[in-house]
């Protein structure tokens, strides 16, 4: 077995022709900045090994050779389009990262502690040893030490494992600098749950000044991921568990497809929803548990849309696809939206698109959500707005108060809008926009129109022992599902749910109603 080779200490870089004066200019415009050759990239979460680390920016992540590459060897770094300029011209440096399965507990562990002993293999770290000592690359190396030992010739150490404690809770280490044949290499070797995890750096000898701290940051900065982070056997298995049916089977293989290609886009698979949603570079493991809590939140939600709606004969059975932008912008690029257009779902393709935002994303996944819902559970039947739309914030308005329990509340997306029309007397009359489709409710207005439905949902809903509130009202919202259910003739429901009613009064006590949240 050989071990990695330690870097030469020169690359020839051919690059075109280039007049002195020109290049000459150009270095005086782009000049060596220390902080730009220091600075760290984003995180990169390893699953495999399950740590997290940040290399400089200016060493690219190579892909390991499958099946060429030894077993320790977990990650690689190389400086492809910024080499080091030296006496003898231009010159590579980078990063690896090991793993040493067999390592001797150095660091990380109290006297009297119990050995955790080695973790449990997964299928994919199986799979891949298996493949590594069928092609005779099995490693032989027990721990960092070991391998120095058959790597190392010539070596001169300044440190040689030396404890290194970090402040803030940070997992200690030892450290080892050494040079070797013109190059300074620096390493951190972390023992965790029984293996070494080794942060290697190399560079030319004579530039630590210039790269030194750049690689000390990366080797401080490696941490562990916690047992909940993304684990593609964990995503397996959800998969297998909801994939329970061949309609459910069709759907997900349709799902796959239309993110297949695509880099930094992943699936997610729950109970009742498909989620597909995007991440940059390095954040990966925070998408995912974004998604996660997402899942649990909607799948909970799901469960009050069924409270309120029970499910009927005629309900399509589905596995709705849910797809989560990483940003406002790859959402209006996706569905060629702009402006304020923060979520839709398409009743043709059944999907529900929205974007991680701080504030208004699960707002937004629980109106959407309910327009999925309601796709099926109204087959045929094409509601006006403002009941399909105002549910949709009535839900969107909800507050979680328990692990399967909600809350109903003021929505703080368009109370404050609902209210100004109210004091300015700028409301649509309840007896025009019942009636209205899309053609009148989405243009200019349509923000204003969503608060106006959003509160007579609420009023008719939570507003039944406000002031002026007539009994017979509580038969407006059921009477109007029943008949856009049974007919699928959302006029005939209006005019059913509505039948009798003093707009006058009903209008005077919706306004008082609203004044007062």
């Amino acid at each position: 077995m050989k071990a990695t080779p330690l870097p030469m200490m020169m690359c020839t870089l051919k690059t075109a022709s280039i007049p002195a004066l020109v290049l000459s200019s150009a270095l005086l415009l782009c000049p060596d900045v220390e902080a730009q050759w220091n600075s760290l990239g984003k995180k990169v979460e390893n699953f495999k090994i399950g740590v997290s680390y940040a290399m400089p920016k200016r060493i690219k992540r190579i892909p390991l050779k499958l099946g060429q590459s030894p077993s320790y060897l977990a990650d690689k770094y190389v400086s492809i389009d910024h080499p080091i300029n030296t006496r003898m011209g231009p010159s590579m440096w980078g990063a690896f990262v090991y793993k040493f399965e067999k390592a001797q507990a150095i660091t990380n562990k109290k006297e009297g502690d119990k050995d955790p002993g080695k973790p449990k293999e997964t299928e994919l770290e199986k799979k891949l040893r298996e493949l590594s000592e069928q092609m005779g690359r099995r490693s032989s190396f027990t721990n960092f030490e070991s391998y120095l030992k058959k790597a190392l010739s010539g070596g001169n150490f300044r440190y040689k494992g030396k404890d290194k404690k970090q402040k803030g809770g940070k997992l200690r280490y030892k450290y080892y600098e050494w040079t070797s044949q013109g190059f300074l290499h620096q390493a951190a070797v972390y023992a965790i749950d029984g293996r070494q995890i080794v942060l290697h750096g190399y560079y030319p000898a004579d530039k630590k000044k210039k790269v030194g701290s750049g690689i000390t940051r990366a080797l401080n900065s490696l941490r562990i991921l916690d047992p909940d982070d993304y684990n593609p056997d964990d995503v397996a298995k959800n998969e297998k568990k909801f994939c329970s049916t061949p309609l459910r089977k069709k759907l997900l293989d349709q799902a796959k497809k239309s993110i297949e290609g695509y880099h930094q886009w992943d699936i997610y698979c729950s109970e009742q929803y498909i989620f597909l949603y995007s991440f940059d570079r390095g954040e990966r493991n925070a998408s995912y548990q974004f998604v996660r809590k997402l899942s649990t939140k909607m799948n909970s939600m799901y469960r009050q849309y069924q409270k309120f709606f029970p499910p009927h004969e005629n309900v399509k059975p589905w596995w709705s696809v849910v797809r989560v932008c990483r940003n406002k912008k790859e959402f209006d690029r996706y569905g060629g939206t702009s402006g304020g257009v923060i979520g839709w779902f398409n009743p043709g393709s059944k999907e529900l698109v929205f974007f991680k935002d701080k504030r208004w994303t699960f707002t937004v996944a629980y109106h959407e959500g309910w327009h999925q819902y309601a796709h099926f559970w109204f087959p045929g039947a094409h509601l006006q707005r403002w009941f399909d739309e105002g549910t949709g914030d009535w839900f969107g308005s909800f507050k979680k108060t328990g692990k399967d329990s909600w809350k109903s509340a003021a929505s703080k997306m368009r109370l404050r809008g609902i209210q100004l029309q109210v004091s300015t007397q700028t409301t649509v009359p309840w007896s025009d926009i019942v009636t209205w489709h899309k053609d009148k409710f989405y243009g200019p207005r349509a923000s204003y129109y969503y608060a106006q439905a959003w509160s007579m949902i609420d009023f008719l809903r939570r507003g039944t022992r406000s002031r002026g509130y007539q009994k017979e009202w509580k038969k407006i919202l059921p009477t109007y599902v029943k008949v856009a259910l049974e007919t699928k003739d959302t006029n005939k429901a209006v005019a059913a749910a509505f039948e009798g009613v003093d707009w006058s009064k009903l209008e005077k006590s919706w306004k008082r109603y609203v004044k007062k949240l």
